[in-house]
């Protein structure tokens, strides 16, 4: 179950630190330090069959601890035991809004826009992935409440929602919007 071929009775092996984006894959790491019992490099003693062998079970974004330890078994290798240990950072992947498009409206005296959320795209959800636009529809405003053409509409509140949500963020929220009063 481990890669060790040869080794003394202990091994200690530091894996290198890991950041990166969210993609839903197991993470892998690479063998940044090999210690025997001594604290001495046993890195000529132990021959690793793959050095991205150390999985992580964590696919979420966050910061973890990645460790364990276990007896490696095999020919020549009864009683040896391994511990591993190493940092694991997951970061959201980031996504943009694309497709927004604000109502034109008759007058009413005050400034709220309409912003039918469903005319808008995220862009960057991995496939399968469950991920949404959320938000209220009170989070869209004109710059003033006076009848005109091609007015700024700006967009408050807006946030994801779904199975997978915890995994994204968004860059901004879309600017440049505009409709008529």
């Amino acid at each position: 179950p481990y890669p060790v071929l040869k080794t003394s009775a202990f091994v200690e092996i530091s894996l290198a630190p890991l950041t990166k984006t969210y993609d839903n894959l197991t993470p892998s790491f690479a063998v940044a330090a090999v210690k025997d019992a001594a604290g001495n490099d046993a890195s000529s003693e132990v021959i690793l069959t793959n050095a991205n062998y150390f999985n992580s079970g964590n696919r979420n974004i966050g910061n973890y601890h990645v460790g364990g330890s276990g007896a490696v078994l095999g020919a020549g290798l009864s009683g040896v035991q391994i511990t591993y240990s190493g940092s694991l950072t997951i970061n959201p992947i980031v996504l943009t809004i694309s497709g927004f498009s604000v109502s034109n409206k008759v007058y009413d005296g005050n400034v709220s826009a309409s912003l039918p959320i469903g005319t808008a795209n995220l862009v960057g959800v991995l496939t399968g992935e469950t991920v949404s636009i959320s938000g209220t529809l009170m989070g869209a405003t004109f710059l003033d409440k006076n009848v005109g053409d091609n007015k700024q509409v700006n967009i408050q509140g807006l946030g994801l929602s779904g199975a997978n949500a915890g995994n994204y963020v968004l860059t901004a929220v879309p600017t440049g919007l505009t409709a008529s009063i």
